[in-house]
């Protein structure tokens, strides 16, 4: 393989501090024309998608394992086609030196020839999970590595291209998060809903973190109620521990569902939680959540049981919940037996499901799902549904397929698949809905008690 055909090469473009690098397999005759990558139509699709997701171009690093157009002759026209093992080899210090100084906190592999090249793995076999380069291609590269359909296939298959569209919105979370100590970032391995006590979880965050650590998880997203005030002792825990925190929230959102008001939770996953605008708005929803938790404390004063608003606040960090105030009760033995002789139960769970105490008919009053979803886009993250199959308690409805179509035409980029509120096959029906909506699919606990 002769070494002149670099003097043809379409080299990389965009930023040295680039977050995220987008590689390709090769130019074609418009990217060697204009000698720059991803100008054809398949880079048009790509910056489209791009600026869908939210994510500019400009701060992108974009680039090709092969610097030059493979070619070949058909019916004496020239033709692309895949680039060869010795091409590869050829331009691979290029790619390393690229690597080397972009240094991305995560990377885009476009179609199955960089897909193999840089993981040593069928596209099939990675396709929208997130992965180590080879060590043999970047021994110092600590980015996580999400394969993906080439722009040109999705452009040709309706099927490929909303499967495309959630493969770049994982990375669009990856590169908003620090992973030097990822591992692999897949649903198995990352829990994407988790709360601390800074909303009405148990544990504080670092030991929320500990936890995860204990679990084997790889990751975690720190999901608490409208409100970000634990993500940085979260953060702090994580490089301790060894465990990749994703800066998150939970926001609480309003909507009608057969004729019933209530609550629909939209989370932000890789949100800026120093986005003025996002603590301005979890500001508010606190004053919603202080509302609601008093109106709560009365329909407990109904049945007998006191129970002191500042008691409650005491139990919380930041943004209160019901939970607090079963941390109140649980915590006094005459209201816990109290509590048991009313609702003539053996123990008091942590949480009620179907007791006449339940308050369903009370609302958290929150944004409307179209706000929250900008808002969380704004602050730079992922707006997902949370347990859309959760059955009806505690207020949150449970969102029909329609109306997760009606959410996704006007913002919503993901659905969440739930191991606490959903059943297996609801589980299997909201991937697939993901799937057919072009949207991401994320699994979380949303665990309290982590």
């Amino acid at each position: 393989m002769s070494k002149s055909k670099l003097c043809f090469q379409v080299s990389g473009e965009g930023p040295k501090n680039a977050k995220l690098m987008i590689i390709g397999e090769a130019p074609g005759r418009t990217e060697v024309e204009l000698s720059r990558p991803f100008v054809g139509r398949a880079g048009r699709f790509l910056d489209k998608v791009l600026k869908e997701i939210g994510i500019e171009r400009k701060k992108c690093y974009v680039t090709n394992i092969v610097k030059f157009r493979p070619t070949r002759v058909v019916h004496g026209k020239t033709k692309d086609r895949p680039p060869t093992d010795d091409e590869i080899t050829l331009c691979m210090p290029l790619l390393r030196k690229e690597l080397a100084e972009i240094r991305p906190r995560s990377i885009i592999l476009l179609g199955g020839t960089a897909a193999k090249a840089l993981t040593g793995r069928k596209i099939s076999q990675i396709r929208g999970k997130a992965f180590r380069m080879l060590a043999t291609v970047s021994p110092s590269t600590q980015s996580a590595v999400i394969a993906t359909y080439h722009p040109a296939a999705a452009m040709r298959n309706r099927k490929f291209r909303k499967t495309f569209v959630a493969d770049m919105r994982l990375a669009a979370v990856l590169q908003r998060t620090k992973t030097e100590t990822l591992e692999f970032l897949q649903p198995l391995h990352t829990d994407w809903h988790v709360h601390t006590n800074c909303s009405d979880g148990r544990s504080a965050p670092r030991k929320v973190v500990e936890h995860a650590r204990n679990l084997g998880l790889a990751g975690i997203a720190i999901c608490d109620h409208d409100g970000v005030d634990g993500i940085r002792e979260a953060k702090l825990a994580g490089e301790r521990y060894g465990v990749v925190v994703v800066p998150s929230v939970e926001i609480t959102a309003n909507d009608t569902i057969d004729g019933k008001l209530g609550i629909v939770h939209i989370l932000g996953i890789g949100i800026d939680y120093n986005d003025a605008n996002l603590k301005r708005i979890c500001g508010r929803l606190r004053g919603y959540r202080t509302e609601y938790i008093r109106k709560c404390i009365k329909r407990f004063g109904d049945i007998g049981i006191d129970v002191e608003f500042k008691d409650v606040v005491a139990h919380a960090r930041g943004s209160l919940g019901f939970g607090n105030i079963m941390s109140v009760i649980r915590a006094d033995r005459k209201k816990t037996e109290k509590l048991k002789a009313v609702l003539g139960i053996d123990e008091v769970p942590a949480f009620f499901k179907d007791t006449p105490l339940v308050i369903k008919d009370i609302a958290i009053k929150g944004l409307s799902v179209r706000e929250a979803s900008r808002v969380i886009t704004a602050a730079g993250g992922i707006p997902v549904l949370a347990h859309p199959g959760n059955p009806n308690r505690y207020g949150i409805l449970q969102v029909p397929d329609q109306k997760i179509r009606e959410y996704a035409r006007f913002g919503l980029q993901g659905i969440e698949l739930s191991q606490h509120h959903h059943t297996h096959m609801q589980n299997k029906h909201y991937a697939k809905l993901a799937k057919k909506l072009g949207l991401m699919a994320t699994t979380g606990s949303d665990s309290h008690k982590l």
